[in-house]
């Protein structure tokens, strides 16, 4: 500065300028000019910076401000009012209030269209924005029009080489994949790859973010091994140019993770999400929404291994912090809400989380309005408590609301659509209206078929659905048919340990007992009791179902009745204590044990086993 004969204050008014334009600075001489066409300069997410200073309030006061002071000097189509309320709209999106930065995007965008044209580049980010909230508001539709335009445009003016024109596609991408449209977004992430590895190299930071959203696509299309060996690359490759505490690293190690827990590779997600978690919060504090992130993906872990108590603690400080941190209306705090529902529902606090999933779906229904994603997810997760508490007609509106929603938004064949089919499936199959659940159950399969593959993960699980309801209704042999190849497929592609080959594991057990192949039922019935106890422990529900299911193969023998009486009866005080007094799984178990009892003539007329035949008697 002194060489150049200028003061802080000139350097500083350069910076203010900069950070006011970001990519739209042009400087015809320099450096500057070359790394802004090259992609490495960023720019600043003013949300995330106020959120991490816990400015974001206060700040927000000062902007709506500044912006209506100086409207009012400047004019209101002035370049430093749009940028001042582009980062007010950003603050909007930390806070998760997505209609008001829809608003203020879509005036900035309809500013910049009739001031700068069509194919100016602040045109194009304003419709890169626009389309951000778009999504979170789960207007998909309207999102890939933006960003298709805006890809469109920055080819057009800029090259389909350059950094922005990429951006655009990987945007564009996401959408797509979003909406369920996998291979269409796989070929043109498969093309941002190509084109960013010979234009960056392999190591860039774009060519890394690229081969991640690949990665993205490939896991929700069910190629979780083809996904885990380009995580793992991009893993390596970030810790090799990043750094191992870079953001981009963080994000990629919790990418992999999500993996590993799909795949059922529990230990490997516990370490490197522990790992995650304590980068986290040395880098960025305990209370960071990053790091409470990190600590509900190590709850889920923990629930998924069958350590309940574990699981819940996190969630309750989670949710306690989020409150803090986000406020009671966040989307996060919401999210949060839900898993402690969860923790209260097995904990056997049943009403207690019944209301508070109530509360989700109210505020989210206020806050996002009836065909938000984040509503119909909270109205769902609502149906399945009305479920488990044996509330089928609650379930079955609430689920049906739940399809009309994701039909309109999404689509007939989108993959969140027909999970809400098999949850309406669920619920009529509990009701007794087994022709039309399996219709209904059949269809998403044949649709799964045909869009996925025979061999596709999701394909499984409906087989494995459908299995389940040809047991429930004692149609022994068709189910054997269905399972046996569904199950082959399910150890080939998930491998043992997987909830999907348990499930199917546990229907076959049954299926097998009843078409009188007991030879074979009880070793499966013994491999699905010790491979669930070794993942989830005594007390998950996959464990307790695989318990009864052996005691049922054990009744079989005259001589084993005592003994399977005894399992059958620890089963049942499992299941009151996890499911409830009144859920089906329950009831089951009852009947189980007064029919073993009967058999063995142990049947006690005492006041409990009065009680217990007199509420094995209840209609399922």
């Amino acid at each position: 500065m002194r060489q150049i004969n200028k003061q802080p204050e000139d350097l500083q008014a350069i910076v203010d300028y900069v950070n006011e334009h970001g990519g739209d600075v042009i400087f015809h001489d320099g450096k500057y000019k070359d790394l802004t066409g090259q992609g490495f300069v960023p720019r600043i997410d003013y949300g995330q910076y106020y959120r991490e200073r816990q400015q974001l309030e206060n700040v927000e006061r000062i902007y709506k401000r500044e912006i209506y002071d100086l409207s009012a000097t400047l004019g209101v189509d002035h370049s430093f009012i749009e940028s001042l309320k582009g980062q007010l709209s950003a603050i909007y999106v930390e806070q998760g209030r997505w209609d008001e930065a829809e608003t203020l995007r879509s005036q900035i965008l309809e500013t910049n269209m009739r001031l700068l044209g069509p194919d100016a580049a602040g045109t194009q980010f304003s419709k890169a924005a626009l389309a951000e909230v778009s999504r979170k508001l789960g207007k998909w539709t309207r999102a890939e029009t933006l960003l298709r335009e805006a890809m469109e445009a920055r080819t057009r003016t800029l090259g389909p080489h350059h950094p922005h024109s990429l951006s655009a596609m990987v945007e564009l991408a996401a959408t797509i994949r979003r909406q369920g449209r996998h291979d269409e977004a796989r070929q043109l992430e498969e093309r941002v790859v190509e084109i960013s590895t010979q234009v960056f190299g392999p190591e860039h930071e774009f060519s890394l973010i690229a081969m991640a959203n690949l990665a993205s696509t490939y896991r929700e299309e069910g190629q979780w091994t083809e996904a885990e060996r380009i995580q793992v690359q991009v893993l390596d490759a970030s810790k090799k140019v990043l750094g191992d505490k870079h953001p981009d690293t963080l994000t990629d190690i919790g990418n992999l993770v999500s993996t590993y827990v799909r795949l059922g590779n529990f230990l490997k997600a516990e370490k490197l999400q522990t790992e995650l978690l304590e980068m986290r919060k040395k880098e960025l504090g305990d209370k960071h929404p990053d790091t409470l992130d990190s600590k509900s993906g190590l709850s889920f872990i923990y629930r998924s291994q069958g350590r309940l108590s574990e699981a819940n603690k996190l969630d309750f400080e989670v949710l306690d912090d989020s409150v803090e941190v986000l406020g009671p209306d966040h989307p996060d705090t919401l999210c949060c809400m839900g898993n402690v529902a969860e923790a209260l529902w097995e904990e056997g606090e049943w009403e207690e989380a019944e209301m508070l999933e109530r509360q989700v779906a109210d505020r989210s229904l206020r806050l996002f309005g009836p065909d938000h994603p984040d509503t119909l997810i909270s109205q769902g997760n609502l149906a399945v408590t009305y479920r488990n508490l044996g509330k089928w007609k609650e379930a079955e509106a609430l689920e049906f609301k739940v399809l009309e929603g994701r039909r309109k938004l999404l689509g007939e064949n989108h993959q969140d659509t027909l999970t809400s089919k098999e949850n309406l499936a669920i619920t009529w199959k509990n009701l007794g209206r087994y022709s039309e659940a399996e219709e209904l159950e059949r269809s998403v399969l044949q649709v799964k078929k045909q869009t996925m593959g025979e061999n596709h993960v999701q394909t499984v699980q409906s087989c494995t659905n459908l299995v389940a309801m040809l047991v429930d209704q004692e149609r022994w042999t068709e189910a054997v048919e269905l399972a046996e190849p569904a199950l082959k497929r399910a150890r080939m592609m998930l491998g043992e340990e997987h909830s999907i080959t348990l499930s199917c594991m546990r229907s076959l057990t049954l299926a097998y007992l009843y078409c009188d192949r007991t030879s074979e039922a009880e070793p499966l019935a013994q491999l699905t009791l010790e491979t669930s106890k070794s993942l989830h422990g005594l007390e998950h529900s996959d464990t307790i179902l695989a318990k009864r299911n052996l005691s049922l193969v054990l009744a079989t023998t005259e001589t084993r009745l005592p003994e399977a009486a005894m399992m059958q009866k620890e089963v049942l005080e499992e299941c009151r204590r996890v499911f409830g007094e009144s859920n089906v799984e329950t009831l089951r178990c009852m009947r189980n044990l007064v029919m073993m009892k009967e058999n063995t003539g142990l049947y006690d007329e005492g006041e409990e086993e009065e009680r217990i035949g007199e509420k094995a008697m209840e209609p399922l």
